[in-house]
């Protein structure tokens, strides 16, 4: 369940081609394992999850990220963004089935309202691909993960 903004981050990312990052250098953007821990810290506080949840979603979200990082992977330069889209849609929404397991109602309820707020900032921000303006890269946010 690494959701849309590991997804978002290496769409853009491909619009670059090989990235940095794959032939071993430092982008200066955090690790998928960075992005992965971020993410569990962040769904734990605004969800309270139980100790028992939080090793499940863990579990979900890496199977996610392995997922979206074989996307990646594969793609070449100047490959059709919109097919990766699709494959990413379709991870995502076999996540949030998993998610839907082991989250109550009511927590399931706010991670879906947590998921619109985000795609809801995302397009007013542009529609950029999820990055951020221009000096704003590493400022807090909201618990809009």
């Amino acid at each position: 369940m690494l959701l849309a903004m590991f997804a978002i981050m290496f769409v853009a990312n491909a619009q670059e081609g090989k990235s940095q990052e794959a032939q071993g250098e430092r982008t200066g953007r955090p690790s998928m394992e960075e992005m992965q821990k971020r993410q569990l810290v962040q769904m734990k506080e605004a969800l309270t999850l139980t100790g028992d949840q939080v090793e499940k979603v863990k579990v979900i979200n890496e199977e996610a990220g392995k997922k979206y990082r074989a996307i990646f992977e594969k793609r070449e330069p100047g490959q059709d963004l919109s097919a990766m889209r699709e494959k990413m849609t379709e991870i995502r929404k076999e996540q949030n089935k998993k998610l839907k397991e082991v989250l109550t109602e009511e927590q399931y309820k706010k991670w879906t309202k947590i998921q619109e707020e985000r795609m809801q900032n995302r397009q007013n921000r542009g529609g950029n691909g999820g990055t951020q303006p221009e000096g704003t890269r590493g400022k807090a946010r909201s618990n809009n993960f």
